[in-house]
């Protein structure tokens, strides 16, 4: 499979940085993806892909996205056109991607803190 990942935190000293590489099961490791690091990937081949998540999951989160040859036009993709799926086709810009993140994590930490007293 073909991954690609770029940092989307703002106030991280990695954002905007990306990297896209070629991983498969005979590689023999896990790619840990942090929260926050958006992540796009495409199938060479039939495969299954597994995650685990280090947290609980957030279905309000996992709004944020954008189409996948515009995560960042420095990548070097194994192909020119992909089939999509019905969210990933509806997908904005990077530039929205990034404005979603920062607006839904700021509502999250307003909400830990509020429940925190």
């Amino acid at each position: 499979m073909f991954l690609a990942l770029r940092d989307i935190r703002v106030k991280s000293p990695t954002f905007g940085k990306s990297v896209g590489l070629e991983w498969n099961a005979a590689d023999g490791f896990a790619v840990p993806v942090p929260a926050g690091v958006a992540h796009a990937v495409f199938f060479l081949e039939d495969s299954v892909l597994a995650f685990g998540l280090s947290g609980y999951w957030r279905a309000e989160m996992d709004v944020v996205g954008c189409r996948w040859d515009n995560l960042d036009p420095s990548i070097q993709w194994p192909i020119e056109s992909a089939a999509l799926s019905a969210r990933d086709t509806e997908s904005g810009t990077y530039a929205d991607m990034i404005a979603n993140f920062e607006e839904l994590s700021a509502a999250h930490a307003a909400s830990v803190a509020a429940t925190r007293g």
